[in-house]
């Protein structure tokens, strides 16, 4: 987690933002994924700049939304809390839109979408949710719609 990325810090082995999402963009296979979920969400400027680099290496450009987003949730795991969640949204959304300028209008109609994609999986996972409370369809477009405007 952070201790071992404080250490490398420490002794000069990564030396900026930069080389710290490489790193962990490099060598995630082997990384924790819970432990890198929360060390991405940090709210610490630091944290957000790791995380803008880290999702920057991404290449989403002609993939459809849903399998960029999927791509891109494998490399991590998505904290729980509703601020952390939205802070890698919107990273996500910022590179997605940047790398295919024809498919939003803007970045918050991709963060809106990801953010509800992410949101629309939690409720149909989650055991504690009844089937009959279940998030429907006509429900799902309901909540976005006037997105696109």
């Amino acid at each position: 987690g952070k201790d071992g990325i404080a250490f490398l810090v420490q002794n000069g082995i990564l030396l900026n933002n930069q080389d710290i999402a490489t790193f962990l963009f490099e060598h995630n296979s082997k990384l924790n994924k819970e432990q890198l979920g929360e060390l991405l969400s940090g709210h610490e400027e630091h944290d957000i700049n790791i995380l803008k680099c880290f999702t920057q290496l991404m290449d989403f450009k002609d993939t459809e939304f849903d399998r960029a987003l999927r791509q891109y949730l494998l490399t991590f795991m998505l904290p729980g809390e509703a601020q952390k969640i939205s802070r890698i949204m919107e990273a996500f959304a910022n590179l997605y839109v940047s790398q295919n300028p024809h498919v939003f209008p803007n970045d918050d109609t991709a963060f809106i979408l990801a953010f509800s994609l992410i949101m629309l999986n939690t409720d149909a996972h989650n055991p504690s949710i009844s089937q009959k409370d279940k998030m429907t369809l006509e429900q799902f477009l309901r909540n976005n719609r006037g997105t696109w405007v």
